[in-house]
């Protein structure tokens, strides 16, 4: 059916150039075969296509370097459709022309998969040609699937092609074109509901068949057909006249009775007579008669509804759960937020001016009620909250509600004028209206994270803590600020007033359980070294002393001269994923460095331990420190464990961190390597320089003046031979070797010789590949195996 026409050079730029294959040769060198487009420039490619310039004028390479035509006109699918003369053709993604450039129009018509990209992405894929007002269809490996002899084709589904002749549609096969239905419908579409099916109209009525159109499922009798998607599958409507009725997918008839409207209501079918709301079940049976004015959207089967103008909540068995009384009502799952079936939250419940702790009643990307449901009911300005059996949960109404969340607990705020208090999610007063909102807002500041079960209580511009699962007050709100330190104790700061002027704040020092350990003292200097362990640090005659406790209060050590401060911490072997969050405690591997002496620690016990033979020891993590000697003048750097065992022998000048990478750099001399953080040797100090690649997770070093790849267990990736290599992508690098280009993969793999003079990629967002490159003052393009493109050029276009 196709003519090729092979060019050595261009003798008409009105004709396709259909280019022959680059011929193989040895792995990753490819060159030019001896048939060659010789074009007077090369653009970059942007999607499947790249402007050349031929004999002054712009044509279109295809990436696979097979076809050059006049336009490209879609791409980026498994078909492009471009113009050459004038005339509409058709490449597939192997560049395979799949339509001679003679038709008069090309279209797309497919089906994806919800994964499209490939043609394994595809129900199918189609290519709809028009010829002399006739069209036909083409798959992507270029089989004829339809003549072009039909007035209009419509693909139905993966089986089906629908076509019309002669004004009449019938049913063509999707495989071989073979006619299954005759022309004779007035119009044939696809139906969603149920999905596949074939809506056939004739005599203006419409009706329903089977996928592959050969069971009659329904005769055109109908005025109308509407599909339904229930829970429990999808039903149709059908409509006669002034008479709407539900039918099965097989077609049977299950309502008699008259209904104004009819809709899909989650796992019932919502029905409207006179105005008034009821539902069927899904086998037609009246579940609920339509005597609600309104009724909101089912949520695990409850609804909302209106009687009177008042609102209620009923179940889907018809039985009322809260009377119509209300104004308005919101159901809200434990959380509270709003209560819903799918997967998008848009409102939340009403929020309380000033309130302590809103919920925005957002939730993410799929996730649905679960836990027990609430309804939050107002009337005239009060609140109240029923459970899901409808129970009245709180005593009286109140001016507000809103729930409160910490961790995997919640409970309520309740309102009553400009005061506050708190009640479980059963109703149960936990603490009484008393308190104040913060001005604006906005509470006094909380800073660190504590226990899941610990929420605040703001009182005006004060704050303090109520623990949710032991249902107590933590701290009462008359602080102006906590600090939770390593979740294990908290810090409690207040101000002191003396006339207009503020004096040294004034702290207190709490156990997690709330439970005291230092009283009140002016300008307290506490910090948390371990969970169960921190420091006090006074200053006495000039000096700064620092004390350890346990967690009961208990002095386990003190020095007269130490100034404990927790940001002169060295760390060196602290992994940067944890120093980051600061979640580290100073305290680690059973030592606390001890800043008054030097190397000197303290376990613990509270007994000291010295390393000596040590000119300094930073702090440890994981029972390891870094630790130097000075020999002979200079600093030698290594690893020893909490025992002063020498892990890493300290021979290194220098260590540094590797920043988002678990290792670091040491030198020895003038050479660099790569150590872990347990000690291990990674790459011996042998290398001029090693900088670490993060994505991908590799090494680039330099040896005698070379650079090289070695992968993170130490392995040789690509040898220290170029001149230079540049990081691309995170697959893809640039390697330069005696003035010329090549490219690797990040797995080594040599796609390019370096024997370019030059290497253009093209933009990311169009895939680097085919990339412009040029080799003996000439330019070509080159794929991501190495494969060149039978196109050569003097001279690029852009930049």
């Amino acid at each position: 059916m196709f003519r090729f026409v092979y060019f050595v050079t261009v003798a008409s730029l009105g004709s396709v150039i259909c280019l022959p294959a680059a011929a193989s040769a040895a792995r990753a060198i490819r060159h030019l075969p001896v048939d060659t487009l010789h074009a007077d420039a090369l653009g970059p490619f942007k999607g499947d296509f790249a402007e050349i310039r031929v004999a002054g004028k712009s044509r279109y390479v295809h990436r696979s370097g097979k076809v050059v035509v006049d336009k490209p006109v879609r791409y980026g699918a498994p078909v492009c459709i471009a113009v050459t003369d004038g005339a509409y053709g058709a490449i597939n993604s192997k560049g395979d022309v799949i339509a001679d450039f003679i038709y008069d129009d090309i279209r797309y018509e497919y089906a994806d998969k919800g994964h499209p990209g490939t043609d394994e992405g595809y129900h199918y894929f189609l290519a709809i040609v028009q010829l002399d007002g006739k069209v036909g269809a083409i798959d992507t490996l270029g089989q004829t699937v339809a003549e072009s002899v039909y007035d209009d084709l419509r693909p139905v589904n993966a089986h089906v092609l629908a076509a019309r002749k002669a004004g009449k549609w019938g049913v063509l096969s999707l495989i071989d074109g073979r006619e299954i239905l005759p022309f004779t419908y007035d119009d044939l579409t696809r139906r969603y509901v149920p999905d596949g099916y074939l809506e056939v109209t004739a005599a203006g009525k419409k009706g329903l068949r089977s996928p592959d159109g050969k069971r009659e499922v329904m005769p055109a009798v109908y005025d109308d057909l509407m599909g339904i998607r229930l829970d429990s599958g999808p039903l149709l409507l059908g409509e006669q006249g002034n008479d709407i009725f539900l039918l099965d997918t097989l077609g049977k008839r299950l309502t008699m009775e008259q209904y104004d409207r009819m809709s899909a209501d989650s796992p019932l079918v919502r029905i409207e007579r006179g105005g008034k709301a009821g539902w069927l079940a899904a086998d037609g049976s009246v579940r609920i008669p339509p005597v609600y004015e309104d009724a909101a959207n089912w949520v695990d089967g409850l609804c909302v509804i209106s009687q009177n103008g008042k609102k209620g909540v009923l179940a889907d068995d018809g039985q009322l759960i809260v009377p119509c009384q209300y104004s308005d009502i919101k159901i809200l799952d434990d959380r509270g937020r709003p209560a819903i079936s799918g997967s998008i939250i848009i409102d939340g419940p009403p929020m309380i001016p000033g309130s302590p702790s809103k919920s925005s009643g957002r939730r993410n990307d799929k996730e649905t009620t679960g836990g027990d449901l609430y309804f939050m009911a107002r009337e005239a300005g009060k609140y109240n909250l029923f459970d899901r059996a409808g129970k009245k949960l709180l005593p009286m109404e109140y001016d507000g509600i809103q729930f409160g969340n910490t961790g995997a607990r919640s409970c309520l705020y309740i309102v009553a004028g400009e005061r506050y208090g708190l009640a479980d999610l059963q109703g149960k007063e936990l603490l009484p209206v008393s308190y104040r909102f913060p001005m604006g807002g906005y509470s006094a500041n909380v800073s660190g994270t504590g226990p899941a079960s610990i929420i605040r209580i703001p009182d005006g511009e004060s704050i303090g803590l109520y623990d949710l699962e032991r249902k107590r007050l933590l701290l009462p709100p008359e602080y102006e600020q906590l600090e939770w330190q390593l979740g294990r104790f908290i810090k409690a700061t207040s101000g002191r007033g003396d006339g207009n002027a503020i004096a040294d704040p004034v702290s207190a020092y709490f156990r997690a359980d709330g439970s005291p350990l230092i009283p009140p003292t002016e300008s307290l200097l506490v910090h948390a070294v371990d969970t169960d362990r921190y420091v006090v640090t006074t200053r006495n005659d000039g000096y700064w002393s620092t004390t350890l406790f346990d967690a009961d209060g208990k002095q386990l050590y003190h020095h007269p001269q130490w100034d404990f401060s927790p940001y002169r911490l060295s760390k060196q072997l602290v992994p940067d994923s944890i120093s980051r969050l600061l979640l580290d405690p100073p305290f680690q591997g059973g030592l606390l460095k001890v800043g008054a002496e030097k190397n000197l620690f303290v376990d613990r016990q509270g007994k000291e331990v010295r390393f000596e033979g040590f000119d300094f020891v930073d702090d440890f993590f994981g029972g390891l420190a870094a630790a130097s000697r000075n020999v002979d003048g200079k600093a030698l750097i290594g690893i020893i464990d909490s025992a002063g065992n020498v892990v890493l022998p300290l021979e290194y000048s220098g260590m540094d961190k590797i920043y988002n990478g678990e290792m670091r750099k040491v030198r020895r001399n003038d050479n660099v390597g790569v150590i872990d953080l347990r000690g291990r040797v990674i790459l011996e100090a042998a290398y001029e320089a090693v900088d670490y690649l993060e994505q991908p997770a590799l090494f680039q070093v330099r040896l005698n003046g070379k650079a090289g790849l070695v992968g993170l267990d130490g392995a040789t990736v690509l040898p220290t031979e170029y001149d230079h290599i540049r990081l691309i992508s995170d697959s893809l690098l640039r390697v330069e070797k005696d003035g010329k280009f090549g490219l690797v993969s990040s797995m080594g793999e040599v796609l390019a010789m370096p024997r370019y003079e030059e290497v253009r990629l093209n933009e990311s967002y169009a895939g680097y590949f085919p990339a412009r490159v040029k080799v003996a003052g000439r330019w070509t393009y080159v794929q991501a195996d190495g494969t060149e493109l039978p196109v050569s050029a003097g001279d690029k276009l852009g930049y």
